[in-house]
């Protein structure tokens, strides 16, 4: 049987690891924890790194993507990570995003990421988790900060298998720490410093 959604909306991998997060992921501490859509706290930086990571994952085993490794250029050396080349124009919610980010030509993983979030801003990680919930608002899901209950909870038992199994092959593959590292150094890139962080 196949999962009922509204309208029939198809929802990405990152998406649905967002969505059981609270499920999938470790617990967060009290000071970087972010709440899931579940009630769990987690942390919302881990939830970033595991459905980006997951996502590109997903579009690099289905062709969607080729890599290279690369690097980007820091003020003090350089940062590894992967060149990307969009191979096809459409997928599914974050990952069509993605594809789109590359704008048609040879880009960064780095650059990908940076694209999601948005300008800088005091709280890219924030901005990064708004942009893995628009699927859900896109269909009438989540309005707000209120969740439509019952499509939470049918959803959440639905996915709930697919999302830890993507976050476990994601979190096996031998570059996890450069995916994971990626995402960080963007959501790094576009944090606004405060005049009181010298």
């Amino acid at each position: 049987m196949s999962t009922q959604t509204p309208n029939d909306a198809e929802f990405s991998i990152a998406a649905k690891v967002y969505l059981c997060s609270g499920r999938v992921l470790p617990p967060g501490g009290m000071m970087l924890g972010w709440t899931a859509p579940t009630g769990e706290r987690v942390t919302g930086k881990v939830v970033c790194e595991a459905a980006v990571a997951a996502e590109f994952d997903w579009l690099q085993t289905n062709n969607y993507i080729t890599v290279t490794p690369g690097k980007v250029k820091q003020l003090i050396g350089s940062v590894d990570t992967y060149t990307v080349h969009a191979n096809y124009s459409s997928a599914i919610g974050l990952g069509t995003t993605m594809l789109e980010a590359t704008g048609w030509q040879d880009t960064t993983l780095v650059e990908i990421v940076r694209h999601l979030i948005g300008p800088m801003s005091d709280d890219p990680t924030g901005a990064l988790l708004r942009r893995l919930s628009q699927e859900f608002r896109d269909a009438g899901i989540l309005h707000g900060d209120a969740w439509n209950k019952e499509w939470l909870d049918y959803l959440v038992a639905q996915w709930g298998r697919e999302a830890w199994d993507a976050v476990q092959r994601v979190q096996a593959r031998p570059d996890w720490e450069l995916l994971r590292r990626n995402v960080v150094w963007a959501i790094g890139t576009l944090l606004i410093q405060r005049k009181d962080d010298d």
